[in-house]
Formats: structure tokens, C-alpha cells, sequence
């Protein structure tokens, strides 16, 4: 029998609900934390210590806080800049703002994105991404070529 059941492949994989549950994934993580013990914890780097982070319940941009759990989020910026005060008016990228929800839902307070209006932080976070996702207890991965992450059911 194929993995993904009869008739299946990768390639026609059906949507089961367009909503992230976001209580299966909380259950998920703490499965993850109990059950497999040091095997599935975050790796955090010194370096992480020069890091920044968005406080998401606050809006603010934080030091990283030491030990904190955190959510990362993989995104590329490209021609996107925002404006002044983005972050503060809730004005960022769909993207971005979903991440934050996202990150509120599941319980976690920083998320780490560089300050979008601080372009050599994020030059300096850029470089170590592969330490900021080992640290991360989960990251976030927009799906290619969409431009929300359809996470919840307030989003238009």
C-alpha cells in the first residue's frame, strides 16, 4: 500500500481543513518535550544572546530573552520594506502578522524576525539563521507562493 494511502502522491494531497488546529500542535510540543526528552530540545547558541526578538504581546523589539522558548519564522523579506512605526501599528506584511497571531496562539511570546526597520540587525541575524531555527522550539514555513499563512479563522 502506498504511504499516503491508495491513489495518492505528493502531488494530490488533499486539504483536510484550511485552519491550523492550533491545540494539535500545543499537544504536539508537549509530547515533543515530555516523550522525547533532550533528543527534541532546542539547541541555543550563545550568539543567540545578541539576538533580538518582537515581543509579540508588547510590539516591541526585545533582547533575547535567555532560555525562552521561541518560534521562528522563515521568511524572506526581498523588496518588502515597511514603513516606520510598522511594527508598533500592526502594519507589517501579512505574513509577519499572521507569524505573531500565530505565535500568541500557541502560548510562546517572542518570535524571532530581525526589526524590518533596522536593516543591519537583520543583516547580523541573517548570518546565523541556522543557530536561530536550532534554537527555535518551532519554526514557521510560509508555503511558496502563497502570501498569508491562512491560520486562523479571523484572517481575510
Amino acid at each position: 500500500m502506498h504511504p499516503l494511502g491508495p491513489g495518492r502522491s505528493l502531488n494530490n494531497a488533499r486539504l483536510v481543513d484550511p485552519l491550523i488546529n492550533f491545540d494539535v500542535i500545543k499537544k504536539h510540543l508537549d509530547v515533543c518535550s515530555k516523550v522525547h526528552g533532550d533528543a527534541c530540545q532546542p539547541f541555543r547558541s550563545q550568539e543567540l544572546s545578541t539576538t533580538k526578538m518582537i515581543d509579540v504581546l508588547s510590539r516591541k523589539v526585545v533582547p533575547y530573552p535567555p532560555d525562552c522558548e521561541y518560534m521562528a519564522l522563515s521568511y524572506v523579506w526581498g523588496q518588502v520594506h515597511p514603513q516606520d512605526g510598522a511594527l508598533e501599528s500592526g502594519t507589517l506584511p501579512a505574513t509577519i502578522e499572521d507569524a505573531i497571531t500565530a505565535t500568541k496562539k500557541l502560548g510562546m511570546r517572542p518570535i524571532n524576525e530581525p526589526n524590518p526597520e533596522q536593516a543591519i540587525a537583520k543583516q547580523t541575524q541573517l548570518k546565523m539563521m541556522d543557530r536561530i531555527y536550532a534554537g527555535a522550539a518551532l519554526v514557521l514555513l510560509p508555503y511558496p507562493g502563497e502570501i498569508r499563512i491562512r491560520a486562523y479563522p479571523d484572517s481575510p
